[in-house]
C-alpha cells in the first residue's frame, strides 16, 4: 500500500514538473513573439520615417542613398512578417538604388544597371506568394525605371507611380506601417514635385527672358 502511495505521488510531482514546464515553453513563446512583432514594426517605423524623408531631399545623390537605408529597413519588415516577395523586393530595391548612384556621372555604366532589371521576373518567379507577388514585382520594376532617370523631376514621376503598386501590394499583406509609409511618402513626394515642377518652370520662364532681352533690337 506504501508502495502505491509512493507511486502515486511520483506521478502527481511528474505532472506538476510537466505542467510547469509547459508553462515555462508557453511564456516563453509569448515573450519571443512579442519580441519579434515589436522588432517587426519597429524597423517598419524606422523604414517610415526613412521613406518621409527621401522624397524630400533636393539632390538625386542624396534621394538615392535615402532610398538605400529605406529599402533595408522595410525589408527586414517584410522578412519578419512573412511577406517573402517584398523583402526579397526591397533588397533588390537598395541594389538597384546603389546601382543607380554612378548613372548620372559615368552613363557608360547605365548597362550595367540595366541588366538588374531581369532580377525582377526572377524575384517573382522564386518568391511567388499570388496576386501581392504581382504589385511588389511591378513596384520594383517602376522603382528600377524611375531610379534609371537622371533628371530629378521624371525620376519623381516614376516612383510616384511605383508608390501607387506598394500600396496594393501592403494593402494584400497588411503591412499597416507600410500603409502609413506609403501615405506619407505619396505626401512628401507630391509636395517636392510641386516644388521641383515650380523650380523647372522659373527656370525656364528666366531663360525665356534672358533670351528675348539679348536679341537685337531690343
Amino acid at each position: 500500500m506504501e508502495l502505491l502511495n509512493s507511486v502515486l505521488l511520483r506521478l502527481e510531482l511528474w505532472k506538476l514538473e510537466l505542467w510547469k514546464l509547459d508553462l515555462w515553453k508557453a511564456e516563453l513563446f509569448k515573450s519571443e513573439l512579442t519580441s519579434l512583432i515589436s522588432t517587426t514594426y519597429l524597423l517598419g517605423i524606422a523604414g517610415v520615417i526613412a521613406n518621409i524623408c527621401w522624397p524630400l531631399f533636393k539632390q538625386r545623390k542624396h534621394i538615392l542613398l535615402g532610398q538605400i537605408m529605406a529599402c533595408v529597413l522595410m525589408a527586414s519588415h517584410f522578412y519578419l512578417l512573412g511577406a517573402a516577395t517584398g523583402a526579397v523586393v526591397m533588397a533588390v530595391a537598395g541594389i538597384q538604388a546603389a546601382l543607380a548612384l554612378p548613372l548620372e556621372n559615368h552613363p557608360q555604366f547605365k548597362r550595367v544597371y540595366l541588366l538588374s532589371v531581369f532580377l525582377t521576373p526572377v524575384v517573382c518567379w522564386l518568391s511567388w506568394q499570388g496576386i501581392a507577388s504581382v504589385f511588389s514585382s511591378l513596384a520594383l520594376l517602376l522603382f528600377c525605371m524611375g531610379n534609371l532617370q537622371t533628371m530629378t523631376l521624371k525620376l519623381r514621376l516614376w516612383l510616384l507611380a511605383c508608390l501607387g503598386a506598394w500600396i496594393v501590394h501592403n494593402s494584400l499583406v497588411l503591412s499597416y506601417p507600410g500603409l502609413v509609409s506609403n501615405a506619407l511618402a505619396l505626401a512628401t513626394s507630391l509636395l517636392a514635385l510641386k516644388r521641383e515642377w515650380r523650380q523647372s518652370f522659373d527656370k525656364g520662364n528666366a531663360e525665356h527672358q534672358v533670351a528675348t532681352t539679348s536679341q537685337p533690337g531690343q
